[in-house]
């Protein structure tokens, strides 16, 4: 499966001495992440594959085949548990994305994956 062409997750870092969360002004994060290396399938709106990197109890950031647009609803699989997420944010990565996806409900889709 090719996510993007000709790129690399690299090309997000501007600066080796700041952390992506930086470079999007969120120093802070409210939830733990977990690495993760899990397939991800976007349903709707627009259908898309691609790779979980990482989780935490209130999202999870993906590389995808497509774009997303900030704000929108997805109906997401991450290795066959459904879930739905915001798109809280979107950077496009050659034809796809990478995005941090903010799950909407109650349950604790991270815990499913630390265990």
């Amino acid at each position: 499966m090719e996510v993007h062409q000709g790129g690399n997750l690299a090309a997000l870092e501007r600066d080796p001495g700041r952390s992506r969360a930086d470079h999007l002004g969120r120093s802070r994060r409210r939830w733990e992440r977990t690495p993760l290396d899990a397939e991800v399938q976007i349903m709707s709106p627009v259908p898309a594959t691609g790779l979980a990197l990482n989780i935490s109890a209130g999202g999870v950031f993906v590389v995808l085949s497509r774009a997303l647009r900030e704000g929108q609803i997805c109906t997401l699989s991450l290795e066959g548990q459904p879930e739905m997420a915001r798109v809280a944010w979107c950077k496009r990565v050659g034809t796809g994305c990478a995005a941090g996806l903010e799950f909407v409900g109650d349950e604790d889709p991270a815990a499913y994956y630390a265990a």
